[in-house]
């Protein structure tokens, strides 16, 4: 449903209860993580939001010792003065946003921070194992998989949980250190 909606220019329509035009700006979104940062007291007490005059001690910037006045941080907010770069960085950093939601470049307030994957641990011998066969060449690597699923009793086409070692002959002489060609398990001198 479309409604006339006055607003600052003429004619101006929005769309079921939404503003075609953006009221959206610096100040608000300075208001905004100023009432939403989560932070801690010099008591250790954690708070959600602060007052103007809490931000205003915390924007120590260059130049000044005491911070901003809560003033300066109302008038931020409302849009009657315009924040320096380094004014802006400090009011993110304090509140934990990106300056890029400040600017209105983002709509994510919050860094987005990858996650690490989870480290495999492997015993040492596996992980020497592997720094070996990531070091030979590609074309070999498919045959000291063979040889290590021969080893530890395991097929090349399962994906089963190897089993015990199982010392036939073709793996006693792999381990012995004879030269083994790949088909049907024949041994070279």
């Amino acid at each position: 449903m479309i409604l006339s909606h006055r607003n600052n220019i003429a004619g101006g329509v929005r769309i079921a209860d939404m503003s075609v035009y953006n009221d959206d700006s610096t100040g608000r979104r300075i208001a905004w993580a100023r009432k939403n940062v989560d932070w801690v007291d010099a008591d250790g007490e954690r708070h959600i939001g602060m007052t103007g005059h809490q931000l205003g001690r915390r924007l120590v910037t260059q130049g000044t010792v005491t911070g901003v006045r809560n003033v300066y941080v109302s008038q931020l907010e409302n849009n009657h003065a315009s924040p320096s770069l380094p004014m802006l960085r400090k009011i993110a950093e304090v509140t934990g946003v990106m300056v890029g939601f400040l600017l209105m470049e983002t709509d994510n307030p919050y860094p987005v921070k990858d996650k690490e994957p989870e480290p495999v641990y492997f015993s040492p011998k596996a992980d020497a194992a592997a720094e070996l066969i990531d070091k030979a060449p590609p074309e070999e690597r498919a045959r000291i998989l063979a040889v290590v699923q021969t080893l530890a009793g395991t097929g090349a086409t399962t994906h089963q949980q190897p089993a015990m070692p199982t010392h036939n002959v073709f793996a006693q002489r792999l381990i012995a250190g004879e030269r083994v060609s790949q088909d049907a398990g024949k041994v070279r001198a």
